[in-house]
This record gives structure tokens, sequence and C-alpha cells, in this order.
């Protein structure tokens, strides 16, 4: 709990960011104007908060995450497929979902756990 709440301290709480001790409670949060070497950025969060890191374009968003470890899993939203695709050819990680956030988490045939 104090750890993924301490990650609230990175950017700006856009939406949410309320949170209870107690009830080890931390509302779902989008965080907005976060640096690239805040902790938010440089670890897995396994939590209710999705930092939004702003790029110039797609090259920046695909060197930003090649120069980091490889993430658990990577996302591609876009309404051209050639984007989603060279994401998927460019970045390493556990899984990989192209206009979606849940199909590779059902599927039992694929291996679970990173690279």
């Amino acid at each position: 709990f104090q750890r993924v709440r301490d990650l609230l301290k990175c950017g700006r709480v856009a939406i949410g960011g309320e949170t209870d001790e107690c009830d080890r409670y931390i509302a779902p949060t989008v965080l907005v104007d976060v640096k690239a070497w805040e902790p938010i950025m440089q670890e897995e969060v396994f939590g209710p908060i999705l930092p939004i890191f702003t790029v110039k374009d797609l090259e920046e968003a695909i060197q930003f995450i090649n120069c980091g470890e490889r993430p658990l899993a990577a996302y591609a939203f876009s309404c051209d497929c050639k984007v989603v695709n060279r994401v998927l050819d460019c970045v390493s990680s556990g899984g990989f979902c192209g206009n979606d956030t849940i199909t590779q988490a059902t599927l039992v045939t694929l291996p679970l756990g990173g690279i």
C-alpha cells in the first residue's frame, strides 16, 4: 500500500488520488506531467494508477520504452494498424495487445510472467 501510495507524489493528479490507509484503498488515479525519471515510470505499478507521459511522436515513444527494462506488457492504440504493428515489431515485452487491454490474459495457451 505504502509503495503504491508514494507513487501518487509523481507528476500531478488529474483525477482520483484519494487514499484510505485503514481500508488500504487507493482510488483509480490518472497522473499527468509525469517525468521519465520519476519512480512511477521506472517500476511496475501493480496498482490503480495510470501515468500519462507525453512524447512528440511514435518513434520517441518506442525509443523511451526500449531504453528501459523490458515491460511485462505493452499496449498500442491506434486507428492505423501500421502504428500498432510498428509497436509490436519494435518493442519487446512479456505480452502485447493492440487496441485492447485484456485479451492476452484470457488466452490460457500463452505464458504468463514476462520475458
